[in-house]
């Protein structure tokens, strides 16, 4: 996939929800061009959701079932009024929008899909040290060609469905099958595999979190945003960042849907005594959001729904409880509503969110995101997720930021034109939160700052800016200077914290990267290899887990086995494989290796296949154990002084390794002994005592298991893990 199709899939994802959902958002007659766009993208969204759980209840989401989810499309275009509505709304925000704000929403695509704009080859990357992509990606395959009432076929050599059990039937563990639906839709239409779109689609979710951003902004803090605070909401997002790099698909839904609701209860408990029309569209986008939350991400149920209670609840405490109770109970009615859209999704939700609360408290398994972190360094984080931007700033800049931020917040929160009602849309975090401080769940302060992801990002920054930029306007000389520099700070850092979130991403994307030519793989699988053994040695990969995983998902017409070596075979997948250390394995017909293994340990091994990342062969020098060397994954960059291969050559052949000291360490004195170790061969040894660098040559017994072991003798004591380092590694044929 080139730039120009990833583009395009950027504008037309988004497009098509604003589509989806403009025939109700032309209701908001009142409201302005931007609030019915913006209430568009979040109601095509939920819609879609809608029609997802619908069809693939019975069909799978392809050819004219795909297409039929798309149906409320229809209505916005055959709906004269409608149409027009949506002409007038799209030339009256184009005309004044401030350049600014474009160009900084251009720049922000641009950072968020920087590794696949810069490296057109790389089709796709996981963010962080988060696998959970995926899920997703499989997933959508799978309701590509089944309903989410059919069970995968489970194999132990064909594994790649094996992970959706999780998501099928009415009481499944997950209970969820939005992302993944969406996914599937999207993949059928465009007729794009699901992995290709991946980045591209998620990245397009952003447009709907703008728009909830601003929804929210108007809703609860301010009616006349200034313009800064517009830039604000499309530039600095690294909370969005994170997600999209951390692969939370579902969470991310179910943070739009669940925010989507909130905003929705008060404006449709505003519009009560205003406008019928107003009530209609809002109740409506209440209820499509609550299935939306249900089938996205049913374990934010409470946290979302205790906001909507008390915002429900407010108006019965003041004067207008007389006008309002009927209203009131036809909003009740349209949540009921949207509980009951589809059953199914309730009852799988339901079963989902018990089964997520049971694992949640048995606290295991869960990383602690903020652990790196001093207790100065947590506010910045908790409004940002850039873990790594906040554990740079220590005490001395941690404590004033904290102290800065809080304060700000606190007068936002104060000079907002509905407090209660922003504090009451927090409440569900603050709950979570609470929890989180008094049992010490491990993962319970990154999901506070993600179940209420927008209004986060609502108080600080966007509430924040929009309280420095109005006082900025109404202020002159001293104070004007004060907020102009305080504007500054608080923009620098958040500035700050979406560049080291990108840059984590962009670390994270130059190991853990699929390539185009991984398809080509693909394409062997359903050919000469289609039905035939093949073994992946994920252990000779960097990223054993994520390149032995995604080895399923491109060989999908073969019989999988995974080698002996290493934790990680199979990824997710691995109590689903068969492994070679716990099972016997067929003679393969080809052999997956790492690139950097296939020029050095495999250098001699006759290749069917050379990719970016990968080597398919045709047989391998086989590798059953590394010892004293660093990493373990992969090709060694550092020898021990004393280290050990385990090593099975195909053919007659010779190991080269060249190491030296490593780099700024002074060159200890000693000499190298070299010994190989063979059943039925005399055993071969040699001492090398030359200076560094050293240039090791040692002859190896074809068709059997070859121990090779060095050991540094010298007179100190150890010298350490990474003592020397590997100048170059390979294994040749023997003369």
């Amino acid at each position: 996939m080139n730039q120009l199709e990833g583009l395009l899939i950027l504008i037309a994802l988004p497009l098509s929800l604003m589509l989806t959902g403009y025939w109700l958002a032309a209701l908001l007659s009142d409201s302005s061009a931007v609030d019915r766009l913006a209430f568009a993208l979040a109601c095509g969204l939920a819609l879609l959701l809608a029609a997802v759980a619908a069809v693939n209840f019975f069909q799978p989401l392809r050819g004219v079932w795909a297409y039929g989810c798309l149906a409320p499309i229809l209505f916005t275009f055959l709906l004269p009024r409608t149409r027009r509505s949506l002409w007038q709304d799209l030339r009256s925000i184009c005309r004044p929008f401030p350049r600014a704000a474009v160009g900084a929403g251009a720049v922000f695509f641009v950072l968020l899909l920087w590794p696949v704009i810069q490296a057109p080859a790389s089709l796709f990357y996981d963010g962080t040290s988060n696998h959970d992509s995926f899920f997703w990606v499989a997933g959508a395959e799978h309701l590509k060609r089944n309903s989410y009432m059919m069970q995968p076929v489970m194999s132990a050599t064909q594994p790649l469905t094996n992970t959706t059990s999780v998501l099928i039937g009415l009481t499944p563990p997950w209970g969820r099958i939005g992302g993944e639906a969406l996914l599937a839709l999207a993949s059928s239409v465009i007729n794009v595999s699901p992995l290709k779109l991946y980045l591209y689609a998620t990245a397009s979710l952003a447009m709907v979190w703008f728009g909830l951003v601003w929804l929210a902004l108007r809703t609860f803090v301010t009616a006349t945003p200034a313009r800064l605070t517009g830039i604000a909401i499309v530039c600095v997002q690294p909370v969005f960042i994170f997600f999209h790099g951390n692969a939370n698909l579902p969470n991310l839904l179910g943070t739009l849907t669940g925010s989507a609701l909130i905003i929705a209860v008060e404006r449709a408990i505003r519009a009560a005594s205003v406008s019928t029309p107003a009530f209609t569209a809002w109740a409506t986008l209440a209820a499509l959001s609550l299935h939306g939350l249900l089938c996205s991400y049913p374990e934010m149920v409470p946290f979302v729904l205790l906001p909507c209670a008390l915002l429900w609840l407010r108006p019965w405490f003041r004067q207008s409880f007389g006008h309002y109770w009927r209203f009131g109970l036809l909003l009740t009615a349209a949540l009921l509503a949207g509980a009951l859209l589809n059953p199914a999704t309730t009852v799988r939700a339901i079963q989902g969110f018990l089964a997520s609360f049971n694992l949640a408290r048995e606290n295991e398994n869960w990383a602690n995101l903020f652990n790196p972190l001093e207790l100065a360094e947590y506010v910045p984080a908790f409004f940002t997720l850039s873990i790594p931007g906040s554990k740079e700033l220590g005490w001395w800049f941690g404590w004033p930021l904290s102290a800065l931020m809080l304060g700000l917040v606190g007068v936002a929160v104060r000079r907002s034109s509905d407090p209660f009602g922003l504090c009451a849309a927090l409440a569900g975090s603050l709950v979570l939160l609470g929890y989180t401080l008094g049992t010490g769940f491990a993962y319970g302060m990154q999901k506070t700052v993600q179940f209420s992801g927008i209004f986060v990002v609502l108080l600080f920054p966007v509430a924040v800016v929009e309280l420095l930029a109005r006082r900025r306007a109404t202020t002159s000389g001293r104070a004007h200077r004060l907020t102009t520099a305080t504007l500054a700070v608080v923009g620098g850092f958040m500035v700050y914290a979406n560049f080291m979130n990108c840059r984590d991403t962009y670390k994270w994307s130059d190991r853990k990267v699929i390539s185009a030519d991984w398809f080509d793989l693909r394409e062997q699988s359903r050919g000469a290899l289609m039905d035939a053994p093949v073994l992946v040695e994920a252990a000779s990969f960097r990223m054993a887990f994520f390149h032995g995983m995604w080895a399923a998902y491109f060989l999908p017409e073969s019989h999988l086995y995974f080698g002996a070596r290493g934790q990680e075979s199979g990824g997710y997948l691995r109590d689903w494989v068969v492994n070679e250390q716990k099972l016997p394995i067929p003679i393969p017909s080809a052999v997956l290796v790492g690139r950097l293994w296939g020029d050095t340990f495999d250098a001699n091994s006759p290749k069917i296949l050379t990719g970016r990342e990968f080597v398919l062969l045709q047989k391998s020098n086989r590798m059953f154990a590394m010892e004293g060397v660093q990493p373990l994954n992969g090709p060694p960059d550092h020898f021990s002084d004393t280290a050990a291969f385990d090593l099975l050559p195909h053919s007659p052949s010779i190991l080269l390794v060249e190491l030296a000291p490593r780099k700024n360490t002074i060159a200890p004195s000693g000499a190298w002994q070299l010994t190989r170790r063979t059943d039925g061969q005399a055993d071969f040894q040699a001492e090398l005592s030359t200076p560094p660098p050293w240039r090791i040559r040692i002859p190896l017994v074809a068709g059997q298991r070859n121990r090779i072991e060095f050991h540094f003798a010298h007179a100190g004591g150890p010298l350490g893990p990474t003592a020397f380092q590997v100048q170059s590694l390979r294994v040749e044929n023997a003369p």
